[in-house]
């Protein structure tokens, strides 16, 4: 049950406050990642093919799971799906720094691990969007919306280049393991949300099955002009 109500202000909400910190933590984590695994790769290698697998990487796991993660998220609970995501990315991401400190990193094992890591991110995402509807009344969508794109869009402004300034003083693999740190508070902000992050819907008997979704979620886009466009727009971005 939401409780923020239409004259209350959207962060009055503990709970609605420990999603956007955890989504905030975990995008900030992402850019980290996204910025500091190509340069740990390049410095091992020396090799701009390398490098390029790492973004190819990051940027593969949006293509092969997206609709499998809307569809998953609708299906289990959404609080679970992100606390084991955070959680996930975290072990991954420390595998990096502890292979660095005892030189044994390789070029091959950063690359898994932002594989992994951009991976979960994809199935946190997806259960996190969803979450929002069942903290707030839908006539506030509009407005909880602009704040958690709003505050992502300035996380992704901001980090990326405080991220490369920090290159110039720190080895990447010590951002990769303050990012590790980082999927772990998402993870302990998401588990302290008390209300409930998905509706009876999803757990009801007549929940259609992954494949079903997937196939309404594409009818739905191809019979909407608007969403359609929006939705190619994105995918070649």
């Amino acid at each position: 049950m939401t409780t923020t109500k239409p004259t209350t202000p959207l962060l009055r909400d503990a709970d609605l406050r420990r999603y956007l910190a955890a989504r905030v933590v975990s995008v900030a984590g992402s850019a980290v990642t996204y910025v500091a695994m190509p340069v740990l790769v390049y410095g091992i290698t020396g090799s701009a093919a390398w490098t390029s697998l790492v973004v190819v990487a990051q940027g593969l796991p949006y293509l092969l799971f997206g609709l499998w993660a809307g569809a998953l998220a609708d299906h289990i609970s959404r609080k679970t799906m992100m606390v084991v995501a955070d959680l996930t990315a975290a072990l991954a991401l420390a595998t990096i720094p502890a292979a660095w400190w005892n030189g044994q990193l390789t070029a091959a094992h950063v690359i898994a691990v932002a594989f992994t890591a951009q991976t979960v991110f994809v199935f946190f995402d997806a259960a996190n969007f969803g979450a929002l509807p069942s903290l707030v009344p839908r006539l506030r969508l509009p407005a909880a919306n602009s704040l958690v794109l709003g505050s992502g869009m300035v996380v992704e402004t901001v980090v990326p280049g405080l991220t490369g300034a920090l290159l110039a003083v720190s080895p990447p693999a010590t951002l990769v393991a303050v990012d590790a740190v980082s999927f772990l508070a998402s993870a302990l902000l998401v588990r302290s949300i008390v209300r409930p992050l998905s509706g009876a819907r999803e757990h009801g008997t007549g929940s259609p099955s992954s494949l079903s979704a997937i196939g309404e979620g594409l009818r739905f886009i191809r019979r909407h002009a608007i969403v359609r466009s929006m939705t190619v727009v994105s995918g070649l971005q």
